[in-house]
């Protein structure tokens, strides 16, 4: 099997050189890479450009685009400029073990156009990256199995056919962060099932600096993407009930912060923000703006 590891970064340089190293070095199988560099700034730009390996190909975006942009960029041109059957969407965080790929492709079956694997923080399973319909994360006890029906798989592993992207397409670059990867999934499941390989692992860095973090009570800007994505999911899936729903307490709980702002000096602002957010969310998605905002970050 010929793959394509297509590598979005953004200013991750010590954890990209980990990343591509671990991707060179898959077991039995032919890999290509495809690095998008989102505009960084650390000196990513230098790095890559040394590179003289012919098997790793660099895209040096003019803005950041995010990682649904990055997506989109990426998978467009490994099928456009390579012959790879196999095209595999992997973060800069995403360390995935040498038999990654040997361990899925030993159990393909010609029905299921698209594989994941296992995901692994400190050595424990991350279920949050592979869910089921109405159930949510796969439970834990699952991952006994060998093979492993999955809906949604995030583009921390996710492998998909060539076969398949020319079917659905590529994921949606406006989407800029967050639930690109399970839009996309929503179109995988119109063509073919998802199986999770469960002893294809990946190590994903990306929770350790997160510990004894203290949560904040104004909102991560990244919140904004969220609520418009899903939102823009729902709509599109003909979701009605859970659409409106959601438009429901979205603007309950902006209600509800702005109150909290009304009551509360101290964070009046955080409140008015988390408030705001919610609403230019709603806002947006309704007409149609989409991309990167001006106003998050």
């Amino acid at each position: 099997m010929k793959t394509a590891i297509i590598i979005v970064t953004y200013n991750r340089l010590e954890l990209l050189k980990e990343c591509i190293e671990c991707a060179l070095k898959q077991k039995n199988e032919e890999t290509e890479l495809v690095i998008v560099n989102n505009n960084c700034t650390d000196g990513t730009y230098e790095y890559l450009t040394s590179l003289s390996n012919e098997r790793i190909h660099c895209l040096h975006e003019n803005d950041n685009i995010g990682g649904a942009g990055g997506f989109h960029d990426g998978l467009k041109y490994a099928v456009e400029n390579t012959k790879c059957d196999w095209f595999l969407l992997i973060d800069d965080d995403a360390m995935i073990s040498s038999d990654y790929l040997h361990k899925i492709y030993s159990k393909i079956v010609p029905s299921v156009k698209a594989y994941a694997g296992t995901v692994l923080v400190d050595g424990e399973i991350d279920t949050s990256h592979r869910l089921l319909k109405g159930v949510g994360a796969i439970p834990r006890e699952k991952y006994n199995n060998q093979v492993v029906k999955c809906d949604f798989a995030t583009f921390c592993g996710l492998l998909v056919s060539r076969e398949l992207v020319m079917k659905i397409g590529y994921p949606r670059e406006d989407f800029f962060i967050w639930h690109d990867d399970t839009e996309y999934c929503y179109r995988v499941l119109k063509e073919s099932e998802i199986n999770l390989i469960t002893d294809a692992c990946l190590n994903h860095k990306t929770v350790l600096f997160k510990k004894h973090k203290e949560k904040n009570v104004r909102d991560n800007w990244k919140c904004y993407y969220g609520v418009r994505n899903e939102l823009v999911i729902y709509k599109q899936e003909n979701m009605k009930r859970k659409y409106y729903w959601k438009v429901f307490k979205l603007v309950a709980k902006a209600i509800q912060l702005r109150v909290n702002a009304f009551f509360d000096n101290t964070h009046r602002e955080d409140f008015i923000y988390n408030s705001n957010l919610r609403m230019t969310a709603i806002r947006d998605m309704r007409n149609g703006n989409m991309g990167k905002s001006k106003m998050y970050p």
